[in-house]
């Protein structure tokens, strides 16, 4: 699991976001990855923009198949 935080920011009341990766609904050029990771390109940019908004962003892998 990756924790994306504001940097600098030392507030003890955030709201978190939570997000999962697509597996392999989304082609793998969406994805940056053929099966989905918690690393993918499109996910790592959505999760640093909301850290970068004051949100803790969480993105975790899960069991595919």
């Amino acid at each position: 699991m990756d924790v994306y935080t504001p940097d600098g920011d030392e507030a003890t009341d955030r709201r978190v976001v939570v997000l999962l990766h697509t597996g392999t609904f989304l082609p793998a050029i969406v994805n940056g990855q053929a099966t989905g990771e918690k690393s993918d390109n499109t996910l790592v940019e959505l999760c640093t923009r909301l850290a970068k908004k004051g949100y803790v962003a969480v993105s975790a892998n899960y069991r595919l198949g």
